[in-house]
């Protein structure tokens, strides 16, 4: 037992030792003893049939910014992706409650990827996206679309000049102290344009159509949007395709 630090040692010694101390590569069928020279032999063999295969290691738990561990996806799966067009103070207005239903919605619906165009408004980004929207759909659809406090802002547009371009500027400042004017005496123009104490109570946005250049997508998700508002009392969605005077996919959400 020389190469196991054992010198002048019994066989019975050599023999406890090597069990104590000698550990048998994987695979391993035997290890003999040399009682005669008090030498421990070995054997290993390279059998594929004695030789475990190496497992593969554990996927990693993967976590998103927040260190919140993400589900593992089955074959065929997808984790819908939300984003924003608009600045983050006005992103973070959008609760997590919202965005998982949308989350949900784009599941059933096929859909990967959206994009939310807008949120809360103020005053100024609540006219120029009506003034845009008089420009693009026409201003007869816009006084079709709102309700009495909408329509006195597009009138207030269209006695300062309309679509004229030349008179934007007039148009714009007119229909901003009709929203002023309305709101100082409680009247609720748009649904966008509220308190960030209100918008919390009721996420509002809007959602491109932009979402897919495969028409069949686009209206998968508008069935999607309209079924969920149908079954949910708490969700209410207005359909670009049903409503000329609306560019977008918009949804309420109450919290």
């Amino acid at each position: 037992m020389k190469y196991l630090g054992v010198e002048n040692g019994n066989s019975k010694a050599a023999i406890a030792y090597s069990k104590s101390h000698i550990v048998l590569p994987i695979g391993s069928t035997s290890a003999d003893v040399d009682k005669n020279k008090n030498v421990v032999h070995i054997k290993t063999t390279t059998k594929s049939s004695t030789i475990k295969k190496k497992q593969k290691p554990p996927e990693k738990h993967k976590t998103d910014d927040k260190g919140t561990s993400k589900p593992t996806l089955a074959p065929g799966e997808f984790e819908p992706v939300i984003n924003f067009s608009v600045s983050k103070s006005l992103k973070d207005l959008v609760t997590s409650k919202s965005l998982n239903i949308m989350k949900k919605i784009m599941i059933t619906a096929g859909v990967h990827k959206i994009t939310i165009t807008s949120t809360l408004r103020t005053v100024q980004k609540q006219v120029d996206a009506m003034y845009a929207n008089m420009q693009s759909k026409g201003i007869q659809s816009q006084l079709n679309y709102y309700a009495a406090a909408g329509r006195d802002v597009v009138k207030a547009g269209v006695a300062a000049g309309g679509n004229d371009l030349a008179k934007a500027k007039e148009v714009k400042s007119a229909m901003v102290n009709k929203v002023i004017n309305l709101q100082e005496s409680g009247r609720l123009v748009s649904r966008h344009c509220v308190s960030e104490k209100m918008y919390a109570t009721r996420n509002v946005f809007d959602i491109s159509t932009h979402l897919s250049t495969d028409k069949s997508i686009q209206l998968a998700f508008d069935k999607a949007l309209t079924d969920y508002a149908r079954d949910n009392d708490d969700f209410k969605y207005i359909s670009p395709f049903k409503h000329a005077g609306e560019p977008a996919f918009h949804v309420e959400i109450e919290q």
